[in-house]
């Protein structure tokens, strides 16, 4: 299934995004990790509202974010193949709650932004 509806036209998230789960979740994700300046593979028009990849920020190694989310509670997975060492993936699937998502923000914020 792919999300086609523009994120701008949603209304408010409700606690649970059942209605446009997929854009609801998509755009959050892409959201705040392009306000930590971590940039998307492809454009957002181009990009499938479940698997999102995304470039390593500088410095930073795939195996370290891997660590850190999973220990608040997230799976990312590490790109395959030549982009191995460029790239990690974020599957937004299942009962998902703006909490969910909030908790998601916030993790990589703590492991993007340390000094």
């Amino acid at each position: 299934m792919r999300c086609t509806k523009p994120w701008q036209s949603l209304p408010r998230p409700a606690a649970r995004l059942r209605d446009n789960s997929c854009i609801g979740q998509e755009w959050h994700a892409r959201a705040t990790l392009a306000g930590l300046g971590v940039e998307g593979i492809l454009p957002e028009a181009d990009c499938s509202c479940v698997l999102h990849a995304f470039r390593l920020p500088g410095g930073q190694g795939y195996e370290e974010l891997h660590a850190g989310l999973k220990a608040r509670g997230f799976v990312i997975y590490a790109g395959q193949g030549r982009l191995a060492a460029d790239i990690f993936r974020i599957s937004l699937m299942g009962d998902l709650t703006t909490e969910d998502l909030a908790r998601l923000a916030q993790a990589f914020r703590e492991l993007l932004t340390r000094d």
